[in-house]
């Protein structure tokens, strides 16, 4: 696998104070009725699934927690599913009045001779407003030319294409036009099975990046390139930038390119680099030795006084701040693992030792060493990969149910299409929370827990092609700690207009935090008769429709897609 941290730059996620509300004082149930209208699905056209034959973690979460309910991000109020037959179904809501139109079949599949427990589940994207990506689970797609889609109108193949790489569920899709060439980027998820799993241990996952090229338009599409990237780790968000140069990717464990059928992966030596001949310079540290530690916003540096020993400190016009002892070079900040705030860097000497105050250029980042080959960190026992969580407010610490597993972090990368890391986000412990879609030509965004608030990330168009800048689009109010007390959630989404937010269980309940409650604030006053901030919370019951298993939710509705009906449910706008 192919790494290169030193072109990375890492990225510090501030949220914009305009959209916190410190004031929020979370949901109060609302018993108003909420308007559902209900339509059972006869057994052909059900939804169809697969149920995973490993229990494995990644397996159990990608069969058992794909939304298969997926919105058409260029057409408002329409979703599509597969059903059991193959048939592609159109699900949509009368603007009008809100009640559900029957079902429109716009395709059907060819099905594949193939066992369902060797199978994946059957996807779709929608990378635009006249094409539709259906990936059968066998290793085909299919790319069809939809027209516009708001007509209802049968849709028709443009090409079938079946390939190795295609053989898992689809995770994003994206049309560009570069230098006149027609360009669909495909990404699919593949989990390790077999004799795959047992040489890579507890198993592994693959994402396979896959572009197809249209030679005229309306003809056929042609495979062109293939790329993977694998990982042990699981992809808990994954999109294509705007003109599909990178691939971002959230996960426990860091996806890197094995294979491009475009530019060789450099292969990676097993042997480790011979240590460099030993030199004044390079083991200074050992002739005239230090301790140091760090918090989360900076590091101390210490220097033990020795006899016949003269300690000075110099900043040089480069702004790099060097420790000499007598007059060896021991310490410098340009070489350090990462950068510091020279501004704000102080230092104090005394008969008896040397400090160092170095605040950190981006805090909240856990140092694993200060410098390549120096010395470990005092009170530990080594080098560690342990990060500290973020706590971007003090005030609000984190409890229990908010994190992960002990061991267990996340980092949000850039994977650029040269196998370049260009960018990374440090999550902590706290895994990202969903992907919405807030506009139909842009990436989706990613939805990351911020204290008690989940706040929205959406990537920002750049000039240049390796840029990425994430900015904060919105956030659900309360919303992250009302979903870290939920034990049986199963999907979590909002509107693209993040008046509410949804949580589904997977049977029967499903909840919708509305950010306001109304111009009254549904009555509640603190002590000094300021109005309480509170939002709305409304409780939909689902009697006798299954197991949930798809949702996609608009500005003023909510479709819900079950075993054996689908259900919309009626959401009305906010009261100022």
């Amino acid at each position: 696998m192919n790494d290169q941290p030193r072109n990375r730059t890492n990225i510090e996620l501030r949220p914009d104070s305009k959209y916190l509300n410190r004031n929020h004082n979370g949901y109060k149930l609302s018993l108003d009725p909420v308007p559902t209208y209900r339509t059972d699905l006869a057994p052909s056209t059900q939804p169809d699934r697969v149920s995973p034959s490993d229990h494995r973690y990644s397996h159990l979460r990608l069969y058992g927690m794909q939304n298969h309910l997926v919105a058409d991000p260029w057409t408002a109020g329409q979703s599509y599913y597969i059903d059991r037959s193959g048939m592609v179904q159109c699900v949509q809501c009368d603007p009008s009045c809100g009640k559900l139109r029957p079902l429109v079949a716009v395709y059907k599949l060819r099905l594949a001779d193939r066992d369902a427990d060797q199978r994946y589940n059957r996807s779709l994207a929608f990378p635009s407003d006249r094409l539709c990506l259906v990936c059968d689970g066998t290793g085909t797609l299919h790319v069809l030319d939809t027209g516009e889609r708001g007509g209802g109108r049968e849709w028709k193949p443009q090409t079938v294409v079946k390939d190795a790489a295609l053989d898992g569920v689809l995770m994003d899709a994206r049309w560009v036009v570069h230098s006149s060439e027609r360009l669909l980027h495909v990404v699919t998820l593949q989990l390790a099975r077999g004799e795959a799993v047992k040489a890579n241990g507890n198993g592994a996952q693959t994402l396979h990046w896959s572009t197809l090229v249209q030679a005229e338009p309306g003809g056929q599409w042609t495979l062109s390139v293939t790329r993977t990237l694998g990982s042990k780790g699981y992809p808990y968000y994954c999109a294509l930038d705007y003109q599909a140069t990178g691939v971002l990717v959230a996960s426990d464990h860091p996806f890197r390119f094995v294979h491009d059928s475009l530019h060789p992966v450099a292969p990676v030596d097993p042997e480790p680099a011979p240590d460099p001949e030993p030199t004044e310079t390079t083991y200074a540290w050992e002739r005239y030795p230090f301790t140091w530690s760090q918090s989360e916003d900076e590091l101390s540096v210490t220097f033990a006084k020795q006899a016949d020993v003269q300690y000075r400190v110099r900043q040089t016009a480069n702004s790099s701040i060097q420790v000499y002892a007598n007059d060896v070079l021991v310490v410098d900040s340009a070489k350090l693992f990462a950068t510091i705030d020279i501004t704000t860097a102080c230092w104090t000497q005394d008969a008896n030792k040397l400090e160092l105050t170095l605040p950190k250029s981006v805090p909240g980042a856990i140092w694993p060493v200060l410098l390549p080959g120096g010395p470990d960190e005092s009170g530990t026992d080594g080098p560690t990969e342990q990060h500290a969580d973020p706590a971007p407010n003090l005030d609000v610490p984190l409890e229990d149910c908010d994190l992960g597993p002990d061991d267990t972090y996340y980092t949000l990368e850039r994977i650029a299409s040269d196998h370049t890391v260009t960018h990374s986000v440090w999550l902590g412990r706290v895994a990202p929370l969903f992907a919405v879609r807030l506009r139909a030509d842009q990436p989706s965004a990613i939805v990351l827990r911020y204290d008690v608030d989940a706040c929205v990330w959406q990537l920002q168009p750049s000039p240049a092609t390796d840029g990425c800048h994430l900015r904060h689009e919105g956030t659900l109010h309360t919303f992250g700690y009302v979903q870290a007390a939920k034990q049986q959630q199963k999907y979590l989404d909002c509107a693209p207009d993040l008046s509410y937010g949804v949580i589904c269980e997977s049977q029967r309940s499903v909840f919708l935090y509305r950010s306001s409650y109304g111009a009254s604030g549904a009555g509640l006053r603190h002590r000094s008769g300021t109005p309480v901030a509170v939002g709305q919370l409304q409780y939909v019951t689902l009697e006798n429709a299954g197991e949930i298993v798809g949702v996609s939710c608009a500005n003023r509705s909510m479709l819900l897609l079950t075993e054996r009906a689908v259900v919309a449910v009626q959401v009305s706008p906010d009261e100022e």
